[in-house]
């Protein structure tokens, strides 16, 4: 029987997106006479997010520049591509010894069409998962069964964030593998009718880990890279990841005890510009009126009869 981590590895698997596109510099003006603005973490100026050009040529020798492309989200993959479709998926598995510790499958689809419309949808070994439809501008959401809760995005972000996060597996697992990667030219393919260059992964001299920010993300500073292999297919316009596969396993401390990881992600591409229109789930399939509701409104309706109304600051 699978005995639980103390604190299950936070970060892993297809739950975190790589992200190692680096922002333009910021202004290097002050806004007050105190901290630069480049330290305010966008508080001042928006980041830019739009990442450089890939260069195709460099990220078949180079293992910083295919972490770079392989990095691209799924919301700037669309603005290189177009619409298009994704499948995709993901095994993760943690054992202590022989003992199986924690397992995950996560299987992924993608419709993009031309309107940036889309339909995405996760499912994993655990019965959880996410089916997604962003439609003229509306969100429907729905954990993995029942309806769908329609409702406007918090924030305009909030589509491409969502899709972003749910396609992110291999980025998330290459980046967990590179103080171990080596990378090698493997020439030119096509991906559903694309010219590509293949870039070939295997064990490289392993170095030391990066540290980390985070106490959830600190067990990777213990990590070491064992195996490294797979393949990535980078289009040759764009230099956008069109098809890759992720495979390799780390061992890491924890809570004074040892784990190995073995992990793979693959996801492919396809139908270039020849997605059908995404429509909205059904009426029948969809919960009307899903509001949210102010956090006082919310605690007279639960606690209506229990406890007396809640007084309201004053107004200035």
């Amino acid at each position: 029987m699978a005995r639980p981590l103390t604190s299950p590895p936070a970060g892993l698997g297809a739950r975190r997106v790589a992200l190692f596109l680096l922002a333009a510099a910021a202004a290097c003006g002050r806004s007050d006479g105190g901290r630069p603005d480049a330290e305010l973490g966008g508080l001042v100026h928006a980041p830019d997010t739009s990442p450089a050009e890939i260069d195709v040529a460099r990220a078949a020798k180079e293992p910083a520049e295919l972490l770079r492309a392989a990095a691209l989200t799924h919301a700037q993959l669309s603005a290189l591509l177009g619409p298009h479709q994704v499948s995709g998926r993901s095994h993760l598995e943690v054992r202590e010894g022989n003992e199986l510790v924690e397992s995950l499958d996560e299987d992924l689809s993608i419709q993009l069409d031309a309107d940036g419309n889309y339909h995405a949808v996760s499912s994993n070994s655990q019965d959880y998962g996410r089916d997604v439809y962003f439609v003229d501008g509306a969100l429907y959401l729905r954990p993995r069964y029942g309806k769908f809760h329609r409702r406007q995005p918090n924030q305009s972000t909030e589509p491409d964030r969502i899709r972003s996060e749910m396609f992110g597996s291999a980025a998330a697992h290459l980046e967990l593998l590179a103080p171990g990667l080596a990378v090698a030219d493997g020439g030119t393919v096509e991906v559903a009718g694309r010219p590509a260059r293949l870039v070939k992964l295997s064990t490289g001299k392993v170095a030391d880990p990066p540290p980390q920010r985070t106490t959830q993300r600190q067990w990777r500073e213990s990590a070491v890279v064992k195996e490294v292999s797979g393949e990535i297919a980078l289009d040759e316009k764009t230099g956008a990841p069109l098809r890759a596969r992720v495979q390799g396993a780390v061992t890491f401390q924890r809570d004074g005890r040892s784990f190995e990881m073995r992990l793979e992600a693959e996801h492919e591409l396809s139908a270039f510009g020849a997605v059908a229109a995404v429509a909205a789930p059904a009426p029948d399939q969809v919960v009307a009126g899903i509001e949210q509701r102010h956090e006082l409104a919310e605690r007279e309706s639960l606690l209506e009869g229990i406890a007396p109304p809640a007084r309201r600051a004053a107004g200035p």
